[in-house]
């Protein structure tokens, strides 16, 4: 698997999604901007410190560095259950409040239906309490699960 940083122009393109689908604002964020991001060629997104540009990381075969935070899919972006919780506190749209209930029922796995919101499109953040639990599809009134099943929990 082949792991190369982000140039300026990916950069740009990847916060310009970001900042379409939640509101963010990536360049005004300093944890976002004091870091440097990797791509995969599976089109996943790595977030590390910058300090890694002082280790010769090439010389290894190495799969993944940093925190895996989302992937790239079609011109969206879809966060990782931790690129969720770096950036949800930030979010200023496709934010939805779940409760308690219905946030076990989507680390079970399953869908989530919420009834039909003109204010959510795509991929949205999701949150419960003061917990930020992950990314999810909204689509036609329902929360379209995306936990990977070795980290759904079991009843």
């Amino acid at each position: 698997m082949s792991l190369t940083p982000m140039n300026s122009k990916a950069r740009k393109q990847l916060f310009r999604i970001i900042e379409e689908q939640w509101g963010i604002d990536c360049k005004g964020d300093k944890l976002i901007s004091e870091h440097v991001f990797f791509i995969n060629n599976r089109q996943r997104v790595f977030i590390a410190s910058r300090d890694i540009t002082l280790i010769d990381y090439k010389a290894f075969n190495v799969n993944s560095l940093g925190l895996y935070i989302g992937e790239l899919r079609g011109g969206e972006f879809r966060l990782t259950i931790e690129g969720s919780q770096l950036l949800g506190r930030q979010a200023k749209r496709n934010v939805v409040e779940i409760s308690r209930d219905q946030l076990k029922q989507w680390l079970s796995g399953q869908d989530v239906e919420i009834g039909r919101r003109d204010d959510l499109k795509g991929f949205v953040i999701l949150h419960s309490g003061n917990d930020f639990a992950g990314c999810s599809r909204y689509k036609d009134g329902k929360l379209l699960n995306f936990v990977p099943k070795t980290r759904r929990i079991k009843n």
